[in-house]
């Protein structure tokens, strides 16, 4: 994320949607998982947001409800096209850079731009914000798990399912994004952490999975070479039949060397009770939310039996 001009943004109402945040930010990637969630976070404040869009627009129009009368604007471009990048973020205070995929495409690799590498050279300015595995609707993680259990009757794991995770609910990690929009000049040049409530091994994850589901389905582990040859092969993006893949090499070599934030904090770095947000824990209602379409018996199956 980085800031276009040095401004301070000039607020006026209460604080809703119709109010004015004086946050103009262009929003990169709007409308993937995370992307959804960080428009709607401006949109509720009173920010506008300008939503650069490759392909349909059809996928960009409905950010178009998270914000008030107009203030949601689609616009598109094309990513190696600097003139259609420079008009997307010239109305712009704030530009946040949502773009990425979980794995290589047929026209993007994975290290083809170095990520914070090619920004910090460019920008040195620039806000990173660094997140360690989301959850919500939609997500590459529980959802993935959930499907799983309903679909294969097992819960696969790389290697024994003690790599540490600490999952964070997407929502928390779209609030920290547009805390910083709110504040350029408190956040410049600094690095934001985002992790959630809890670090556990991924077999507790996975019980809890089980659990929220009423599966009692194995959890599988499998050793790490043996997992990224299967879903090399299972997992490779074909765009007509596996178009956008649940889980790739990638994913795997991910879970096996596990993601969490550092027990302490680096000087000068910003993580979410910096910020005055708590997060949400992955076990509680907002998991169990994701995972209800999975229920055994049905979506409403909890309604009838506990166990």
């Amino acid at each position: 994320m980085s800031a276009s001009t040095a401004m301070r943004a000039v607020t006026r109402g209460h604080g809703g949607r119709a109010s004015v945040s004086g946050v103009t930010a262009s929003v990169f990637g709007g409308t993937g998982f995370l992307g959804r969630y960080v428009v709607n976070a401006l949109g509720r404040i009173g920010s506008q947001v300008i939503t650069p869009y490759r392909g349909d627009e059809l996928e960009s129009r409905r950010l178009r409800l998270m914000g008030d009368l107009g203030q949601i604007v689609p616009m598109p471009f094309e990513l190696r096209d600097a003139p259609s990048v420079g008009r997307a973020v010239a109305p712009s205070s704030v530009v946040i850079n949502l773009l990425g995929k979980a794995y290589p495409t047929r026209y993007y690799s994975l290290d083809e731009a170095a990520g914070e590498v090619a920004v910090r050279e460019e920008f040195p300015t620039a806000t990173i914000v660094r997140v360690t595995e989301m959850f919500g609707s939609e997500d590459r993680f529980l959802t993935r798990m959930g499907e799983w259990a309903a679909k294969y009757r097992a819960v696969f794991m790389a290697g024994a399912g003690d790599s540490p995770v600490q999952p964070v609910h997407v929502r928390d990690v779209a609030a920290a994004v547009a805390t910083a929009a709110r504040d350029v000049e408190g956040f410049r040049g600094r690095d934001v952490e985002v992790g959630g409530a809890d670090v556990v091994p991924v077999s507790e994850v996975v019980a809890f999975v089980k659990a929220a589901t009423k599966r009692d389905v194995p959890a599988v582990g499998v050793p790490t070479m043996l997992y990224e040859a299967a879903v090399g092969l299972t997992g490779k993006r074909l765009p007509l039949v596996n178009a956008s893949p649940r889980w790739s090499v990638e994913d795997v070599r991910r879970e096996a060397a596990g993601v969490k934030l550092p027990a302490k904090a680096a000087p000068g770095v910003v993580r979410l009770s910096d910020m005055g947000i708590v997060p949400v824990a992955y076990d509680g209602e907002f998991g169990e939310e994701v995972l209800r379409r999975f229920h055994k018996g049905g979506d409403r199956s909890a309604l009838f039996y506990t166990h």
